[in-house]
């Protein structure tokens, strides 16, 4: 048996905007993706046995709804409770949100298991990860950018 490299690799700002920055139509949009997943997030949970498909949930998310399937139908903590909360969320829910992921974004670059490379301007490439046998690497920063990585909102901060 052989060890393999398992990590993940993603590319965004040094220095994230501040949430308050975003403008009413990022909001919107914002807004729309969150009632979007939630509202599928919901029927998902209420009833596993609906024709939801894993294709009705952010891509970053399909092992985590084949995850789910196996529970019984629950995501429990395995997706932001923004998604899964039943009354519509507010901006200041969707701000919250997005300061956490910029949170996880930093921690993801200061960690002492990742490696930054300045890209150009602003921009940095992020790496984090370590060699396995197969078990999911636990160190800080990998298992921060996985969280970023399965984020529907990142992209929203210019993370990808």
């Amino acid at each position: 048996m052989s060890a393999n490299m398992i990590g993940y690799i993603l590319v965004g700002p040094e220095h994230p905007r501040e949430a308050a920055s975003f403008d009413t139509y990022e909001m919107e949009a914002m807004r729309e993706l969150v009632d979007s997943i939630r509202t599928n997030v919901l029927e998902f949970e209420q009833n596993p046995e609906s024709e939801l498909t894993e294709d009705d949930f952010p891509d970053e998310w399909h092992n985590l709804v084949e995850d789910a399937s196996e529970c019984e139908g629950s995501f429990g903590g395995l997706i932001p409770d923004l998604f899964r909360q039943a009354s519509e969320p507010t901006d200041q829910n969707i701000r919250d949100e997005l300061d956490r992921v910029a949170d996880l974004w930093r921690s993801a670059r200061m960690a002492p298991d990742s490696m930054v490379r300045p890209l150009d301007g602003n921009t940095v490439i992020v790496a984090a990860g370590e060699m396995s046998y197969g078990d999911e690497p636990d160190g800080p920063g990998y298992e921060a950018m996985r969280a970023v990585d399965q984020h529907p909102l990142m992209s929203f901060l210019g993370i990808r």
